[in-house]
C-alpha cells in the first residue's frame, strides 16, 4: 500500500488563502440566503454556484497553476457532489445544534474544506503544478 504524501506547503498556503477568500464569499452568500428566508438547501446550492464561478479561476490559476477551461465541467461535477455531501452534513447536524442552520452550515466546513482540495488536486487540476 503507497503512503500518502503531503502536498508541498507553498501549494498548502496557497490553498489556504484561497480557499479562505472563497470560503468567506460562499458563506456570505449562503447567509444572505438563509437571512432572506431561503431553505438551507437552496441558499447553500447559491453558495456553491457563486463558490464554484470564483474558486475555478482561484484554485486553477492561483493554488494549483493549472488554469484550463477544459477542466472546468469535471469541477462542476465535482462541486455538485460536495455539494450534496453539505447539504447531507447539514441535515444530520442541524438536530444537534438546535436547527440553526447557520452553525450547522459552519461546521460542516470541517469536512468540505480538506475533501475539496483532495478532490481538486487529484481529480480536477491532475496534481497541480507544484510550482
Amino acid at each position: 500500500m503507497q503512503q500518502m504524501k503531503w502536498p508541498p506547503l507553498h501549494e498548502l498556503k496557497r490553498f489556504l488563502i484561497a480557499g479562505t477568500i472563497n470560503t468567506a464569499f460562499s458563506y456570505m452568500i449562503y447567509a444572505l440566503f438563509l437571512w432572506l428566508e431561503v431553505s438551507y438547501p437552496l441558499a447553500n446550492l447559491a453558495s456553491m454556484i457563486g463558490g464554484v464561478l470564483l474558486g475555478f479561476v482561484t484554485q486553477g490559476l492561483f493554488v494549483f497553476r493549472r488554469l484550463e477551461t477544459r477542466r472546468f465541467p469535471v469541477f462542476v461535477v465535482s462541486w455538485l457532489a460536495i455539494w450534496g455531501l453539505n447539504v447531507l452534513c447539514i441535515g444530520l447536524l442541524l438536530p444537534l445544534v438546535n436547527g440553526n442552520a447557520y452553525v450547522a452550515g459552519a461546521l460542516t466546513l470541517f469536512i468540505i474544506v480538506p475533501l475539496s482540495f483532495i478532490v481538486q488536486k487529484h481529480l480536477v487540476f491532475g496534481g497541480g503544478s507544484g510550482r
